[in-house]
């Protein structure tokens, strides 16, 4: 029954914003072909496999997932266009954004049973893959940067460069100090530099001309992602296993991320409102 409900909703909420942002309809498709895609290539590689009760399902592949990606990558591209028209700048920010959900319903998801991770078990970080969070990190770089170029480029170049990159690092692996460094180091320090990246690029390349801000299409956008960020704070809350404190913080820095980028946006509508007023 939980499945279901959740793929009604998921469902639901797609139909809506494919309904509500028709501007946004052609990278709704891109994205939902670009996730299904990579889905599919981590579903060949035995890196995780989802749970058998979900309803509707392509190749083992629950339909949810990849809508509910579609989901979070449109509406952390519609967000990050508010404060950016630069191309690196929002692929940056933009990528920093879709791991914003990803960090709040990960762990959660795993733990009951939505999906688990075949490559790597450790109870201390609830059998969460870190390349998990590194290659939604590239894969939304990667897309967001394409598209931004041409949209068939993001599925024409963007996967087949993270494949290129996917196909670096086992090569790389293959090198034994690399193997021993631990994965979690390498999120890190990859976070940080997306992190960095982004404040450093986003201070020259703030949107410069006039600018209106679109309550009503800020107010949908938030009720697109918040369910995501109830259910991972819902279930976490709800299976009251407060000791893994790593859970913990990488839920806590993806609600600050997302809360971030709405302060960006609202603050920088209110200071060219001011100097609108000014003139």
């Amino acid at each position: 029954m939980n499945h279901i409900l959740i793929e009604l909703i998921v469902i639901l909420m797609f139909i809506l914003i494919f309904l509500f942002f028709k501007d946004k309809r052609k990278m709704l498709i891109y994205s939902l072909v670009f996730s299904t895609v990579f889905e599919l290539l981590g579903l060949l590689s035995n890196g995780y496999s989802y749970n058998d009760n979900f309803s509707f399902s392509i190749f083992n592949l629950p339909l949810f997932v990849v809508l509910s990606w579609s989901i979070i990558i449109v509406t952390s591209y519609t967000l990050v266009s508010k404060i950016t028209n630069h191309r690196l700048t929002k692929a940056f920010i933009c990528s920093l954004s879709v791991i914003s959900v990803d960090l709040v319903f990960e762990a959660p998801s795993v733990t009951i049973g939505l999906w688990k991770w075949n490559t790597f078990s450790n109870s201390i970080f609830a059998n969460i893959n870190p390349y998990n969070f590194i290659g939604w990190l590239c894969v939304s770089f990667l897309f967001v940067y394409f598209y931004e170029k041409k949209p068939i480029y993001s599925l024409v170049l963007a996967l087949p460069v993270y494949v290129l990159i996917g196909v670096i690092h086992l090569g790389l692996s293959m090198i034994k100090i690399i193997a021993n460094i631990n994965p979690f180091i390498m999120l890190f320090i990859l976070y940080l530099a997306f992190v960095i990246s982004s404040i450093v690029l986003y201070s020259k390349h703030k949107i410069k001309d006039k600018y209106k801000l679109n309550i009503k299409e800020l107010v949908l956008i938030f009720l697109f992602r918040i369910p995501f960020f109830l259910f991972g704070i819902t279930v976490y809350i709800w299976r009251r296993d407060f000791s893994l404190i790593f859970v913990l913080l990488i839920m806590f820095i993806g609600i600050v991320q997302e809360v971030v980028l709405y302060m960006l946006i609202i603050v920088e509508w209110k200071i060219k409102i001011e100097k609108r007023k000014k003139k």
